[in-house]
C-alpha cells in the first residue's frame, strides 16, 4: 500500500514468503510534487502476527532531499529479512561507520 497523498504509513506485505529467501527492506525518498527537503523515516518489520510486537524497528532516520544538481533522491537500505518457514531473522544494513546506509536511488537500483 503506497500513500502517495500524505506522510504514510505505508505497508508492504509479503503474503507467502519463500522459505530461506532474503527480502531487502528499503525506503525511497520519493516525491512527485515540489517538495525537495529532508524527511524522517521509520520502519517496523513484522513477521507473522501483526498484533505481536515487531521483529525489529528502525528510525527515525533523516533522509536528505533531492540533490538538485543531479536530481537523485535518497534511498535508505534498512535491513535484510530472511524467512525460515516459521519466523524471520532481521539483519540491519549499516554504513562503514555504523550509521544508516543511505545511497542514491540510482545506486540502490544498480545493486538489486
Amino acid at each position: 500500500w503506497d500513500d502517495v497523498e500524505g506522510y504514510g504509513p505505508e505497508l508492504v506485505l509479503v503474503a507467502l514468503p519463500v522459505t530461506g529467501h532474503t527480502y531487502r527492506v528499503g525506503v525511497h525518498h520519493y516525491h512527485a510534487d515540489t517538495w525537495v527537503g529532508p524527511a524522517q523515516a521509520y520502519v517496523r518489520v513484522h513477521c507473522g502476527d501483526f498484533s505481536a510486537p515487531p521483529a525489529a524497528e528502525f528510525g527515525p532516520v533523516d533522509l536528505p532531499g533531492d540533490d538538485p544538481a543531479r536530481s537523485i533522491p535518497a534511498f535508505w537500505k534498512v535491513a535484510d529479512v530472511t524467512w525460515d518457514g516459521s519466523r524471520c531473522s532481521v539483519a540491519p544494513l549499516l554504513g562503514m561507520d555504523g550509521s544508516p546506509l543511505i545511497v542514491s536511488s540510482t545506486d540502490a537500483q544498480a545493486s538489486r
